[in-house]
Parts: structure tokens; sequence; C-alpha cells
């Protein structure tokens, strides 16, 4: 199972990198419990359950606020149900112009060999402070 959820989660990625959202849903429990953790101001942050409150607080709210140039995947690692994700990204914020560039850590949890969970781990305050100019 743990090579199938790898599977999983880099084909999610590469439907993120073809801007398909849908399909990245679509790869995620209907019930998923998606945390980023950072302040309560922006919609983006926070505990998300279910594909619909991730599709609009965290996709739609990337989409309008944040122009993504690189968000690239270097090192999967697999134990058991979670499938950790070392990535670069690089990102501006729309409003204000300014650069977000940091190494991330996402941890997806699988159960059935569905993604239940998600958890974003980077350097939110850097991101907000983009965001608030």
């Amino acid at each position: 199972m743990t090579q199938e959820n790898v599977r999983t989660v880099q084909s999610l990625y590469a439907a993120f990198g073809r801007g398909d959202v849908p399909a990245v849903l679509e790869g995620m429990d209907p019930e998923i419990l998606w945390c980023n953790p950072g302040p309560s101001d922006f919609a983006y942050f926070g505990t998300h359950r279910g594909r619909g409150a991730v599709a609009q607080n965290v996709f739609a709210f990337l989409a309008e606020n944040l122009h993504i140039s690189m968000l690239e995947p270097r090192d999967l690692l697999a134990s058991g149900d979670k499938v950790v994700v070392l990535l670069h990204m690089e990102a501006t914020a729309r409003k204000t112009g300014r650069r977000i560039i940091q190494d991330v850590a996402h941890v997806w949890t699988f159960k059935n060999g569905r993604c239940v969970q998600f958890h974003d781990l980077q350097d939110n305050s850097q991101v907000a402070a983009a965001l608030r100019g």
C-alpha cells in the first residue's frame, strides 16, 4: 500500500502542476481533514474539513492571492499510512508583489487507499507577511 500511496501523491502534485484542481480534489477522501496552521485573518490558514472547504478556503484562495511559480517535490518519504513530501516553493503575493521562497513539508495520511488528512508545514508567518504587504 505504501508505494500505491506514493503514486497517488505524485499524481496529485502532477495534477496541481497542470492546474487541474478538480483532479486533486477527486484524489482525496470526501471528508479530508486539511490542516494549515497560521493566522486566522486569512481563510487559507486553519483546519478545513471536506473537499468543498478545501476547494474554497485553500485552492480558490491560492488562485486569487498567490502566483505559485514553483512547487517542486524533491523527496518523498513513505512509511505505513503516511507519505511526507519535502518540496521547494516559490510564489508571489498578487496584491503586494512580495515573494515567498521556502522549503516546505507536506504530510499526507491515507486510509483504505484514500488521502484522509493533509498537513502543510511551512513558514506561514512569511506567507502571511507577503499577503499583508
